[in-house]
């Protein structure tokens, strides 16, 4: 099992980038980490600005990403409970989608910039 790189405190609304991290990994990992806890804070706050007694929210198509978030979220698996189970959660998977996609893009900017 991998140690976890950052996290997203949502009580603080802070993210934390482990030390060792910044001290050991790559720049393109550190911006993958960030990029991922960023997500995190956007799925909460999708889930937290949602009115979850209007019946459209609760069983619309549209919504059925941010319904499983939320089920996830108030049931969440730790890496520590059972990791297989933690990493294919849909939040989670979808931060990874999302921190590949955009360090990607980051990265290809950076390097223009570079040159």
């Amino acid at each position: 099992m991998e140690r976890e790189h950052g996290i997203w405190q949502y009580a603080y609304n802070l993210i934390l980038v482990d030390s060792m991290h910044l001290e050991c990994d790559g720049f393109e990992m550190i911006v993958d980490t960030v990029c991922h806890e960023t997500r995190h804070a956007y799925q909460h706050a999708v889930i937290d600005m949602l009115n979850w007694k209007d019946r459209n929210v609760r069983t619309a198509f549209y919504y059925n990403d941010v319904r499983q978030w939320k089920n996830e979220r108030d049931n969440y698996i730790y890496t520590d409970m059972d990791y297989e189970t933690y990493y294919a959660q849909s939040i989670e998977v979808d931060a990874r989608d999302y921190a590949e996609e955009r360090c990607r893009i980051y990265m290809e900017y950076i390097q223009e910039d570079d040159s």
